[in-house]
């Protein structure tokens, strides 16, 4: 996933990348069919058993029965986690500028120093600061299916059953370009996650054994009702100190305040279930830390098996750093986002000889990260 990129203004055409590799690998690390590696974001988100019924499958596919009592399609829409980072037309295009005025510093008031004799020059100038960033990174890639009627009809009763199954396929596609989207918008944060400075990483556990003097370990404080209840106290502190301005929580070091609308918060699945807890016990005040998540995600990265793997899930590995037991992300609306600029959808003529047709997606997004923008992680160290 490429990052964005800051440059003076050029005229002439966006950076593209094509990002199918990316697109490719971040699926098999997120769907847990692929070990976790670092994924070049600088660049740039009941049990069936397959038959194989020897000479009873259809002639194109091979995958089919030709004997079919009842179909039933497994497909199912699926809505992506990250749907909260993407961005509309209004909101951002293929070519965005964005703008940032410095705050001015205070002068003298001359009025209380009037001295006969002298005037006071009105005419003084004080240009306004303005730094610009252009954001113009485009990542294209495609998907692409085959439909074969001919011989697709052998395995079905009739042409709504048929029509039902083509549905399901398409639907397919779709499906896997609302992961990719997230997928992307994943390896958005991801790589935000792994460009925060060191003001911007609160390292939970070394605070709270500092606070406490307890000696716990990432390990530990997993399974430590005081230390959740901390944390989570943490979290919301930082969340209303961002309202205010200051230039202790971006990157950039630029006078910025994020009000609590304007905040985002991703938290770990493994952190949450412990956040639950603690809430629910305490019916004092089940509302510990004053937040809510707006995202819960079982991974940040490569998804593993829950149990035992929190260091996996809590991993990002990129080719810009590795950072280790992330549980939170608290950032503001404008740090990262993911705009889909352009989808086309176009589909062949008929083969005339192998009777078949091919439809294609092409689509064509951006994503961004601005590290002038307040954001925070918080990890287990």
């Amino acid at each position: 996933m490429p990052t964005t990129k800051i440059r003076p203004y050029a005229a002439g055409p966006a950076t593209v990348n094509q990002i199918y590799t990316i697109v490719n690998e971040a699926y098999k690390q997120t769907s847990g069919s692929g070990a976790q590696t670092a994924v070049d974001t600088a660049s740039l988100v009941a049990m069936g058993q397959e038959m194989e019924m020897l000479g009873t499958y259809d002639i194109w596919l091979r995958s089919l029965s030709r004997m079919i009592g009842m179909t039933i399609d497994d497909y199912r829409v699926y809505t992506g986690q990250f749907n909260d980072m993407r961005r509309s037309n209004m909101e951002w295009g293929a070519f965005v500028r964005k703008l940032h005025t410095e705050m001015p510093e205070a002068v003298a008031d001359d009025s209380v120093n009037l001295i006969d004799g002298q005037s006071i020059d009105q005419w003084i100038i004080a240009n306004p600061k303005v730094k610009e960033k252009i954001f113009n990174v485009e990542a294209p890639y495609s998907f692409f299916i085959t439909i074969q009627h001919r011989w697709l009809k052998e395995a079905f009763r009739n042409e709504s059953e048929m029509s039902g199954f083509i549905g399901s396929i398409f639907g397919a596609v779709q499906n896997k370009i609302e992961i990719t989207h997230e997928n992307l918008g994943r390896l958005a944060m991801c790589n935000f996650i792994s460009n925060v400075g060191d003001d911007q990483h609160f390292k939970l556990v070394t605070m709270y054994n500092a606070f406490s003097g307890e000696a716990l370990t990432t390990e530990t404080a997993m399974n430590d009702k005081y230390f959740i209840a901390y944390a989570m106290g943490v979290i919301g502190e930082v969340s209303r100190a961002m309202c205010t301005m200051s230039v202790l929580y971006n990157k950039e070091g630029r006078a910025r305040h994020t009000p609590v609308g304007l905040q985002r918060l991703a938290v770990l699945n493994s952190f949450m279930s412990g956040w639950e807890t603690i809430a629910q016990r305490n019916v004092h005040n089940p509302e510990i830390g004053g937040i809510t998540p707006d995202i819960v995600v079982p991974y940040w990265q490569h998804q593993a098996k829950i149990n035992g793997n929190f260091h996996e899930n809590a991993k990002v590995e990129t080719n810009t750093a590795t950072v280790e037991n992330v549980i939170a992300v608290l950032y503001d609306f404008d740090a990262m986002g993911t705009f889909r600029n352009n989808q086309e959808v176009h589909t062949t003529p008929v083969n005339a000889r192998g009777l078949y047709y091919n439809t294609f997606w092409h689509e064509n997004q951006m994503y961004f990260n601005d590290m002038g923008e307040n954001g925070v992680i918080f990890t287990l160290d």
